[in-house]
């Protein structure tokens, strides 16, 4: 599988200069993960976190002018723990986005990536993170893109019942619907661990990766045919490579051209995990061509 590298526009750029640099409602998905407050301060620009609502803000503002009316924004952001208490600007930043900004507070995914456990702490190990999926109206949704087969699908579904006596539960289809073997979609608990980048490369190390399924996911049943995906904090570029893989447009920003230049490398050096050539066969070790090139960061 050969990757289209003229549907990546990727500038080593801050992202707010970036996204004005954008036109309205240009983009369908804008999927990202920024930096947390006061975290890895060696690896990239961290933002103190009673600052941090007032510091994206205006970013948040212009990825609303981006978006297209049939548009989603999936922002990816835990808050952390300091003194003994969860900090709240994550939270702050939510009701900041729904009020202020105007967007509309869709859903919120639990992305499930498992953790290693720890003795005598008040908190338990976090083993999830937030998503949250703003839009400005009624988003885009392939409903077919991420289906996958169970043989509990409901049929026939004809009616509500909100309480089953015999099983307690409360709310569904419990005594109305059949269930059949189908196709049907997944719940909002994603399970993607971590784990999985452990195959990433010594090549591709950034201290907040997250798995390349994770931004299938929303790309694939988020982004519609020939649409664009954007993300003004590109990283490690894993929502560049999946926009890419399903043949949509992409625009990342990063400051820092050493991300800028990994993105690069992780576009040019990718290969399917079905078609990976045998190192033993002809030509195995030939480069990738491409005329893929990043765009420095502007002088002054």
């Amino acid at each position: 599988m050969v990757l289209d590298i003229s549907l990546l526009n990727l500038q080593c750029i801050d992202c707010l200069l970036g996204l004005r640099s954008l036109d309205n409602d240009s983009v369908d998905v804008v999927f990202t993960s920024p930096p947390y407050a006061n975290r890895r301060k060696n690896s990239y620009d961290s933002i103190p976190d009673k600052q941090y609502v007032q510091w994206f803000m205006p970013i948040a503002f212009e990825i609303y002018r981006i978006l297209k009316p049939t548009g989603s924004f999936f922002l990816n952001l835990q808050s952390h723990c300091y003194q003994g208490e969860r900090t709240l600007y994550v939270y702050k930043l939510i009701i900041e986005l729904q009020e202020i900004t105007g967007f509309k507070f869709i859903d919120e995914y639990v992305w499930y990536k498992s953790a290693s456990p720890r003795k005598k702490n008040a908190r338990l190990r976090d083993a999830w993170e937030p998503i949250f999926h703003f839009a400005i109206d009624k988003p885009y949704v392939d409903y077919e893109a991420v289906q996958f087969k169970s043989s509990s699908t409901f049929a026939n579904k004809r009616g509500y019942v909100s309480l089953d006596s015999v099983t307690g539960n409360i709310g569904g289809y419990h005594k109305i619907a059949d269930q059949i073997e189908g196709f049907t979609e997944p719940d909002n608990i994603l399970y993607f661990p971590t784990a999985l980048l452990v195959k990433d490369g010594k090549e591709f190390i950034h201290p907040a990766k997250f798995p390349l399924e994770l931004a299938q996911f929303f790309v694939k049943r988020y982004c519609p045919t020939n649409g664009t995906v954007c993300d003004p904090f590109m990283g490690s570029g894993m929502t560049a490579l999946a926009a890419l893989i399903d043949k949509k447009q992409c625009i990342g920003f990063d400051n820092k051209q050493y991300y800028c230049k990994m993105t690069e490398k992780r576009i040019k050096s990718y290969e399917p995990p079905d078609q990976k050539p045998n190192p033993s066969s002809k030509g195995a070790n030939k480069p990738i061509r491409s005329t893929f090139s990043v765009n420095e960061l502007p002088k002054g």
